[in-house]
C-alpha cells in the first residue's frame, strides 16, 4: 500500500499544493509502477526509490504550503493583502505562476 498527496502529509488548503502533490506522486507512482511491468527494475526497489523521493517532494510540498498560508494570514495587513495580490497574480498569469511554483 502506499499513500498520495496530502493523505500522507498534511497540507494547508493554499493554492491547492496538496491536491498537485498528491497528482505528481501519483505519475511517479504510476512511472515506477511502468518500469517494473517492463522489467526494467525489480518492484521492492522501485517502491523504495519512490519512497525517498515522495519523502523529499512531500516535505518541500508541506514547507512551500505552510510558507504561503504564513504569508496569506499576517496580522500585517499591509503584508497579507501583498501575499493574497501575489498568489491571485500567479493564479492569473501562467509564466509567472510556473516561474514561482516549478520544481
Amino acid at each position: 500500500m502506499t499513500l498520495l498527496g496530502d493523505a500522507i502529509h498534511p497540507m494547508p488548503p493554499v493554492g491547492g499544493l496538496g491536491g498537485n502533490a498528491a497528482l505528481y506522486e501519483a505519475n511517479a507512482l504510476r512511472r515506477a509502477l511502468i518500469a517494473v511491468s517492463r522489467s526494467e527494475q525489480e518492484l521492492l526497489p522501485a517502491l523504495a526509490a519512490y519512497g525517498r523521493a515522495m519523502l523529499k517532494n512531500g516535505f518541500a510540498a508541506v514547507q512551500a504550503a505552510t510558507l504561503y498560508l504564513r504569508l496569506a494570514t499576517l496580522r500585517s495587513r499591509t503584508i497579507r493583502v501583498a501575499a493574497r495580490t501575489f498568489f491571485r497574480l500567479c493564479g492569473a498569469v501562467p509564466p509567472l505562476r510556473r516561474a514561482v511554483f516549478a520544481d
